[in-house]
């Protein structure tokens, strides 16, 4: 991709998002760029990922739709909604209609919000950043960020094990590859959850 991508997605959402939605873009991929720095990641390329994340959120549902139905993607999808439409078929739209080609950016967009358990660091990265970027005010929010500052897969853990109660509270179906990029994590390396379990005491 050329150097000056960021540049011109930035302007394309500024045109063609909610301002709301194109600040939480910008802020996601503030946070993106300083987690990669941090985990030793291309942080040029963690900052356009956390900036596409949504590129295509507010895209109407209809879409997606007959996206899934036309071009044969597993019908189960159409069981879920554009939370989850939006980054796993989102990532296709992008390769397809501005030929990003990146396999870390597209997995970073695919697996933001229902995760994936053989994310990368850069995935994880862009999971983590859009759930703790400047302009998220939620009671775990602290939390999350002082996690994600010791350690990546911790505030992965924290991130899923929210999200899954939170959809649970509210009735809605929890993606299975939630389900299983949480037990993958917790029986890869049973310190994160452990550290978890301490700071929520500290």
């Amino acid at each position: 991709m050329p150097d000056n991508s960021y540049q011109f997605f930035s302007r394309l959402e500024e045109k063609h998002l909610s301002p709301k939605r194109y600040h939480h873009c910008l802020g996601v991929a503030k946070t993106a760029e300083q987690l990669a720095k941090k985990y030793q990641v291309n942080s040029k390329k963690a900052k356009l990922a956390g900036l596409l994340h949504d590129f295509y959120k507010e895209t109407p549902k209809e879409i997606f739709i007959n996206l899934i139905k036309q071009n044969h993607y597993n019908p189960e999808l159409l069981n879920y909604n554009l939370g989850v439409w939006h980054g796993f078929l989102g990532a296709d739209l992008l390769q397809h209609e501005y030929h990003v080609t990146d396999i870390e950016i597209l997995n970073a967009v695919r697996y933001h919000t229902i995760s994936d358990p053989q994310m990368d660091t850069l995935a994880k990265i862009v999971f983590v950043a859009d759930y703790i970027e400047p302009h998220r005010n939620f009671k775990e929010v602290e939390l999350a960020r002082k996690i994600a500052n010791q350690n990546l897969d911790a505030a992965v853990l924290f991130e899923i094990i929210n999200s899954v109660n939170l959809l649970m509270n509210q009735g809605k179906k929890v993606h299975p590859q939630m389900l299983l990029t949480y037990n993958t994590l917790y029986t890869k390396d049973s310190t994160a959850y452990k550290l978890i379990k301490k700071m929520e005491e500290n």
